[in-house]
């Protein structure tokens, strides 16, 4: 019985196929490592990092507030400035503190990679922020572009940890 001819060039073509697949997804977990930058340092003292973040700030709200400055109480979205045609953003900074730790994590993303999020909602949860509970906020990467650059959230947990989000 004769082999059919069709079966070493369909196996051909799927490992082609899978190959480049391969390559093109390889190729874009690289591209993104490259454009996000993250730092993590030890310290005892974080004031200074953050009181540098937050100088190019000065007597701005934040976009996010909390009632009495704790992820526990109920956010307050401030959209009152959000308008259409604001400047493109180019990236959102993070600056997070871990008192249990003493860690302090400085982490930059390109803003493009925020509007490719699934959902488009900002979404912290505890292993990205230290923070004990998980948050989930009802603003979209549209949102923050409406509002402009800026501060987006300054807020300080019930046990000293910290967190500084910002777009420019």
């Amino acid at each position: 019985m004769a082999k059919p001819k069709w079966l070493p060039i369909a196996l051909g073509i799927a490992i082609f196929v899978f190959i480049v697949g391969a390559g093109i997804v390889g190729t874009g977990i690289y591209l993104v490592s490259r454009q996000v930058s993250m730092t993590s340092t030890t310290t005892e003292d974080p004031e200074a990092a953050f009181a540098e973040a937050r100088s190019k700030f000065a007597g701005q709200k934040p976009f996010i507030e909390f009632e009495e400055n704790d992820l526990e109480s109920k956010p307050i979205v401030h959209r009152e400035n959000e308008r259409e045609g604001r400047p493109p953003l180019n990236n959102l900074h993070v600056l997070i503190w871990d008192e249990r730790e003493h860690k302090l994590v400085r982490l930059t993303l390109p803003f493009w990679i925020v509007r490719l999020g699934r959902s488009g909602d900002l979404r912290l949860n505890p292993e990205q922020t230290g923070m004990r509970d998980g948050l989930r906020l009802r603003v979209t990467a549209a949102d923050l572009e409406r509002n402009g650059p800026g501060l987006v959230l300054d807020v300080k947990g019930r046990r000293g940890e910290r967190l500084l989000v910002w777009v420019d």
